[in-house]
């Protein structure tokens, strides 16, 4: 049987366009105006690479100077009006040694990288935890007409939950995991924390509380707003998409050896 070399030039091209996929990590770590940032395709959220940034700004600044920055974060970002009203924010709420703040200092710092325009985005915000989400290990009903509260291990509906467990591959999710810091898929990001950081949800039936997530063993719980943690921040879709490159498939090319070969011969005849 003679094969038409249009046909086989056709579905060489047919093959390539097939077997081609994109180079596509679970997480792309990416640069934009000047900052490192990662993408996460399961959640269609960028992060920023640093994972205790605030304290990185402050050590640009120096020592000393890092008091300024905590008053050009005060300027942008207080008072923050949460559901029990206007709380202004101290300077003490703030641990330049550390990077730990309180839940309103995180949530001015967030609105201070909106202000400098931080990777080029104005849409900062904490990650959001989920108290609705049924994958998490433990739950209750706090009464008073509110729904069942969920915590504990394996709360994958939390963003940094799902980062920890879905992307990080962290195990086990109904008991202490390991510490963030250790999990290879998340290397992309630097300056990891083995401790708590806040979200930016409120715990609606005690609203002078919010959602955390231990990054030392996987944990969803909520604390006072008052105490310290650290602050990361996200924001929806990528700031600016990475050029994926287009890769062929072992089966692609398996294939197209084939037909190249059947092209060859043909032009033999």
């Amino acid at each position: 049987m003679r094969v038409n070399r249009g046909t086989l030039h056709g579905l060489a091209a047919a093959v390539l366009l097939l077997g081609a996929g994109v180079a596509q990590a679970a997480l792309q770590p990416y640069t934009n105006a000047g900052a490192n940032l990662v993408y996460s395709t399961g959640q269609d959220l960028t992060w920023t690479a640093d994972a205790n940034l605030f304290k990185t700004q402050c050590d640009a600044e120096g020592a000393s100077n890092c008091p300024n920055l905590i008053t050009a974060i005060i300027a942008a970002g207080s008072p923050v009006t949460d559901s029990l009203g206007s709380h202004p924010v101290l300077p003490t709420e703030f641990n330049q040694f550390t990077g730990r703040m309180t839940w309103y200092a995180a949530q001015a710092w967030v609105a201070y990288l909106n202000n400098i325009r931080y990777g080029g985005a104005t849409n900062w915000r904490l990650w959001a935890a989920d108290p609705a989400d049924t994958n998490c290990s433990l739950n209750f009903n706090p009464g008073g007409g509110f729904p069942t509260q969920y915590y504990g291990y394996g709360c994958t509906g939390n963003e940094l939950g799902y980062l920890y467990y879905e992307e990080g591959g962290a195990t086990p999710r109904t008991g202490p995991g390991p510490a963030i810091s250790t999990l290879g898929p998340l290397s992309v990001f630097e300056h990891l924390q083995d401790n708590i950081y806040w979200s930016g949800t409120e715990y609606a039936p005690l609203p002078d509380l919010a959602w955390y997530f231990n990054a030392e063993n996987g944990y969803q719980g909520n604390v006072s707003k008052d105490l310290q943690g650290y602050g990361w921040a996200v924001r929806p879709g990528q700031v600016a998409p990475p050029q994926p490159i287009p890769t062929v498939s072992v089966w692609g090319l398996g294939l197209l050896g084939l037909l190249l070969a059947g092209l060859a011969r043909a032009r033999l005849r």
